[in-house]
């Protein structure tokens, strides 16, 4: 058995449940026990953790919609970096870069991918291994450009998440 605490769809805290360990958990629920409520308040959950409120104070800035959107603006950039690549040409980049770091290490290791491209290509082994360690540099540096960037900015929001008295004003300026 664990234990669930339920929210509403204002991210108030409203129940808790004991459940079986394959039960279903609801969306609206998480494992984190909410803190003693004191008289004349309530916790309202963050995204990230519980803030105890006044009872009936303003609704809280939604963090778990912002966290969301900060994560799917993320995704969409990362799938920028590639889009002009079709998924399948895609699906073929971790088999490239395998083959191009094992040449690298040693010439004669088998390379049955690069091999077939770079003689459709008319070029040698060598510079498809060139080709594709470019390119996994170029996608390794703007991916985790974008990374560090989403990760700065849930870091900011989980900060303001944390911190009872915030406001629209504050998660508004949290953006890319």
């Amino acid at each position: 058995m664990r234990t669930i605490y339920l929210f509403d769809d204002r991210y108030r805290y409203y129940a808790s449940v004991d459940i079986g360990p394959r039960a279903w958990r609801p969306k609206q629920s998480v494992l984190t026990p909410p803190p003693e409520i004191p008289a004349g308040s309530e916790a309202v959950w963050r995204g990230v953790g519980w803030a105890i409120v006044p009872s009936g104070a303003v609704d809280p800035p939604d963090f778990v919609a912002a966290e969301a959107a900060i994560r799917s603006e993320g995704a969409r950039r990362l799938e920028a970096l590639a889009g002009s690549y079709s998924p399948p040409e895609r699906e073929t980049w971790a088999t490239q870069q395998r083959e191009a770091r094992a040449w690298l290490a040693d010439p004669q290791a088998a390379t049955p991918m690069l091999s077939a491209i770079a003689g459709g290509r008319e070029i040698t082994v060598e510079e498809i291994v060139g080709k594709v360690m470019e390119n996994v540099a170029i996608f390794e540096s703007a991916s985790g450009e974008i990374l560090g960037a989403q990760q700065a900015l849930l870091v900011s929001l989980w900060t303001v998440a944390a911190d009872p008295e915030s406001t629209m004003k504050q998660l508004a300026a949290i953006n890319w």
